[in-house]
C-alpha cells in the first residue's frame, strides 16, 4: 500500500485545476518527494459524470528511460538531439556540449514552431563550438517537439564528396 501523497501544489496538478480544456500535461524533470529521484510527470484531469473536476492521475516517467532510446539513434560525432516542451524545457537531451547550447537551440525552435510544425534551422553554433544543421518537428497531439542536430561536417559530407567528383 502506498500513503497518499500531496500534489496540490505540484504544477501537474495545479495546470488541471482551472483548465478550461482537458489536455495532456508533461513536466519537466523534476525531483520526486518520496522517491527523491528524477521523473517526469506525466498528469491528466479526471471529471466526473457532470464535467466537474474530480482530480488528476499521474504516471511518473524515469528521464533515464527516455534517454536510452536517445542514446540508440546515431546522429553522428557532433550530433545532438532534444525533447523539448512547449514550454521551451528540454525534457530529454544528448549531444549538447554546453546548457546554453541546449536552452538556444529550444528557443530557436520554439520561435519557429509558431510560424510551422517542422523545419530546419541553417547551420549555426548554439553556443557550444559545434556547428550543426538542426530540423525539428512538433509532435502530433503533444505539448513537445523534436529536434536533431547533425555536425555540419557530418550533415554535408555525401554533398562535398560528390563535389569532389564534378571537380
Amino acid at each position: 500500500p502506498v500513503a497518499p501523497i500531496e500534489l496540490g501544489d505540484r504544477e501537474h496538478f495545479k495546470v488541471h485545476v482551472d483548465a478550461a480544456a482537458d489536455q495532456l500535461f508533461i513536466s519537466q524533470p523534476l525531483t520526486g518527494r518520496n522517491s527523491g529521484r528524477a521523473s517526469i510527470q506525466i498528469s491528466r484531469r479526471i471529471l466526473l459524470a457532470d464535467g466537474t473536476f474530480a482530480g488528476v492521475i499521474v504516471a511518473s516517467v524515469d528521464p533515464q528511460k527516455l534517454s536510452q532510446f536517445y542514446q540508440s539513434l546515431n546522429v553522428g560525432r557532433d550530433g545532438a538531439i532534444s525533447l523539448i516542451g512547449l514550454d521551451g524545457i528540454a525534457r530529454v537531451a544528448r549531444g549538447f556540449r554546453s546548457e546554453a547550447a541546449r536552452a538556444n537551440t529550444a528557443s530557436n525552435i520554439l520561435a519557429r514552431l509558431e510560424a510551422e510544425a517542422a523545419g530546419s534551422l541553417p547551420i549555426a553554433d548554439m553556443g557550444d563550438g559545434i556547428r550543426r544543421l538542426v530540423s525539428y518537428r512538433k509532435v502530433a497531439g503533444l505539448p513537445l517537439a523534436v529536434a536533431v542536430g547533425f555536425g555540419e561536417e557530418d550533415a554535408l559530407d555525401s554533398f562535398y564528396n560528390e563535389a569532389l567528383k564534378y571537380i
